[in-house]
């Protein structure tokens, strides 16, 4: 199981199966679900633990099947389950189902597994030894789903501040640069580049004036709230948010623009194709909605 999930990291993180490259963002929190911070990958070693808990489940249930009888007639005996130790000699597979039963032991007692109307779910059972964590304030924007999923992933990298920026680069000897490569103005971190720099600045100004709104101050914290609160209706703030996920993505790629080609885009240009880029795709939201107010306000900024 460990092997399956180095692969599974390497290839989120480089693309393939072998690397030496580190990770952006650790394991445990990108196995996290959406609305907790992470991507929502299941964790394969916890997701195993749950699924095998299902057969100390079925034991204390004392389920009709022949396992259960045979595993009852040889190891258990009539003694208490949560309380059973298994012997030295016994197989491999018993001893693992006795020591996963130790580890959700708790979850079977808080949960109320333990009940014969109560279903233990390999779902319930993965949530439970996964844990709960804070709310990430970031997700509804994020994983809007006007997004595109790359635009989604380098978002979600920014606002876990987790982007190779040459700051970053510089901290860990990567580069001795760390002047920004947009404007040359300042240290490229993330609230520069993404919030600061003239050239950023200069797409939100260019959003501001297409919605008519004003906006003063926006940083990676607050830009979300901000712009949410000038703009009205679920759909209309859902395209707002692919909008400004879009000009994020804008600027890391006019970025490595810049790093690699040694050559920095035209921010007008940049707009323009953000815009084309957004029209078709909420068109068919748009289509399948009733909403005719939503609409109206759209197709007015495409006019």
């Amino acid at each position: 199981m460990k092997s399956i999930v180095t692969i599974c990291r390497n290839y989120l993180w480089d693309g393939r199966v072998i690397t030496n490259k580190p990770s952006l963002v650790a394991w445990d929190t990108v196995c996290r679900p959406k609305k907790e911070g992470g991507l929502g990958i299941h964790e394969c070693i916890v997701w195993n633990e749950a699924t095998i808990a299902k057969y100390a489940w079925n034991i204390e249930q004392k389920c009709d099947t022949l396992w259960v009888r045979w595993v009852n007639h040889v190891y258990i005996k009539g003694k208490d389950w949560w309380q059973y130790k298994p012997p030295q000699d016994c197989t491999w597979y018993w001893k693992k189902i006795c020591d996963i039963k130790e580890k959700f032991k708790d979850g079977f007692e808080q949960r109320g597994w333990k009940a014969k109307n109560k279903q233990y779910t390999i779902k319930d059972g993965y949530n439970w030894r996964r844990g709960e964590a804070i709310k990430w304030p970031y997700a509804r924007w994020i994983w809007n789903r006007l997004n595109v999923p790359k635009h989604c992933f380098i978002g979600w990298a920014i606002m876990k501040k987790r982007l190779l920026t040459r700051d970053r680069l510089n901290l860990i000897g990567v580069s001795q640069e760390k002047t920004c490569l947009l404007c040359e103005r300042a240290d490229e971190t993330i609230q520069h580049l993404f919030f600061e720099c003239k050239y950023s600045r200069r797409l939100l100004e260019y959003l501001c004036k297409w919605l008519k709104i004003k906006i003063n101050n926006a940083d990676q914290n607050n830009i979300w709230r901000k712009i949410g609160r000038c703009i009205k209706g679920r759909i209309c703030r859902n395209f707002v948010a692919s909008i400004i996920t879009t000009i994020m993505y804008g600027i890391w790629r006019a970025r490595n623009e810049a790093l690699w080609n040694k050559a920095v885009p035209i921010p007008e240009k940049v707009w323009q194709g953000i815009k084309e880029d957004n029209k078709y795709r909420v068109q068919e939201i748009k289509d399948s909605r009733k909403n005719r107010k939503e609409k109206e306000w759209i197709n007015t900024l495409y006019r």
